[in-house]
């Protein structure tokens, strides 16, 4: 496995490749299936045993570290088997919860069929790999799967659609979440297909570019990397990327963290990605059509979340974003950022509710702990009946959580009304700053 920098975003240029070195490289044949989105993690083809030999029957992760590569270990999925070990894919999604395949088993319809599994709660094994169904497979060869940013968008190669040569590239929309329903595959066109070999196409997030793997052109045998742009039709749905750092709170130091990301109307976890160990960088990215809460977790550390709605994006769009985590201790205060009530009321709205449960959880794992919730507004409007307002809003959470399990002992309230700004109150965008709802740590 080699691996090449890009050299100039401009003129889309790359550098020299380089051999990406032990240990995931060894004497035996080596093949990188995928990289995660926040480029942290790889998955290979072949497990690899102790004692440095390759078994074809499974695959393995690596991850990044400071100073390389871990050693790669196995990829547990439940009732694993591939008939023809000599041909397979896998794709890790932009989620890390999907894991699609290109396999031969005996439920399929013959030969390579694509597959999914899926992540299970434990999150580290992978459930049993279920078939995508005959509108996607034939009963010839699919292979080569690439699930667009959008977590909807199916590219992958097939001899058994038609086309124009050996393989041609197609592409489907995911109709629901059984995995099972898609739309009729369309050929990706001659613009893209070509009378030889065409498979392995990739999208970029932004939508803009696609790459894939051609034998056109070549000499006899010969395999090549081409890139082109994307026309609209077969353009993945919008998204927006969303990259940072995760920092400590007090120190300003990067944190070893995950991310994790949810649609806050139903609460669903939607997806998972790790900083890097060298720079505590992150990088996910959300499909449009929900509001997102985000936020860093990692131990001994009390993570404030970050929110953002994309519910009607057009455009692909890229936004900068630190997230901070507070040190577990006393006196130290956390703004619950994803709480959200109707203007000028203290009603919750339902999308606060992701938030909430997991202040219930963390009270729950820290029995003794104690806080106090500390309600904020901007500074319109009459004073005292702001004070009034922020008080009614905190003792609105203090209800919730009491009505789940949590003794009401553990809880204070207090309201400031706009006395405490952290933004300028003379224009919205930062007013809303102001409009807020904390907890400070009392007792550990």
């Amino acid at each position: 496995m080699w691996y090449s920098n890009l050299r100039d975003t401009a003129t889309k240029s790359w550098n020299p490749a380089k051999n990406i070195g032990g240990p995931i490289n060894t004497p035996g044949p080596n093949g990188l299936a995928s990289v995660s989105s926040d480029g942290n993690a790889v998955v290979l083809i072949n497990v690899y045993n102790p004692d440095g030999s390759l078994d074809p029957k499974g695959l393995s992760m690596a991850r990044r570290t400071p100073t390389g590569w871990t050693k790669p270990t196995k990829i547990e999925v439940e009732d694993f088997y591939n008939d023809d070990p000599e041909n397979v894919d896998f794709y890790l999604a932009t989620s890390g919860k999907e894991l699609l395949m290109a396999v031969e088993r005996k439920d399929g319809q013959g030969q390579q069929d694509l597959y999914v599994s899926l992540l299970k709660s434990d999150g580290k094994t992978w459930g049993k790999p279920r078939n995508l169904g005959t509108s996607v497979n034939t009963k010839k060869a699919e292979f080569a799967p690439f699930l667009a940013a959008d977590g909807k968008t199916l590219y992958f190669a097939s001899e058994g659609h038609g086309g124009y040569g050996q393989s041609d590239i197609f592409y489907s929309k995911r109709l629901d979440d059984t995995w099972t329903s898609w739309t009729k595959p369309r050929n990706l066109g001659s613009n893209i297909n070509s009378s030889d070999f065409d498979a392995y196409y990739t999208v970029s997030a932004a939508g803009e570019d696609a790459y894939l793997v051609s034998s056109r052109n070549g000499t006899e045998g010969s395999r090549d990397i081409f890139r082109i742009g994307l026309t609209p039709q077969f353009k993945p749905e919008v998204v927006t990327l969303v990259r940072g750092r995760v920092l400590d709170a007090s120190t300003k130091k990067p944190v070893a963290a995950k991310i994790r990301y949810e649609n806050l109307l139903t609460g669903e976890e939607l997806g998972v990605a790790e900083t890097s160990p060298v720079d505590g960088s992150y990088t996910i990215v959300l499909p449009s059509g929900a509001h997102y809460g985000y936020r860093a977790e990692a131990a001994d550390y009390i993570s404030e979340s970050d929110n953002i709605d994309v519910t009607d994006r057009q455009k692909y769009t890229e936004l900068t974003q630190d997230l901070y985590l507070i040190p577990f201790t006393v006196g130290q205060t956390i703004k619950l950022t994803n709480i959200f009530f109707a203007q000028s009321k203290f009603f919750l709205r339902e999308n606060s509710y992701p938030e909430l449960q997991r202040l219930i959880g963390i009270m729950k794992e820290y029995p003794n702990m104690e806080i106090k919730l500390e309600g904020h507004t901007d500074n319109q409007g009459d004073p005292t009946l702001n004070v009034k307002l922020s008080l009614d809003r905190v003792n609105e959470v203090k209800k919730y959580l009491v009505a789940r399990g949590i003794s009401a002992a553990r809880i204070t309230t207090e309201g400031f009304g706009g006395s405490k700004p952290v933004g300028s109150n003379d224009q919205e965008e930062t007013r809303r700053l102001n409009r807020r709802v904390e907890f400070r740590i009392t007792k550990k």
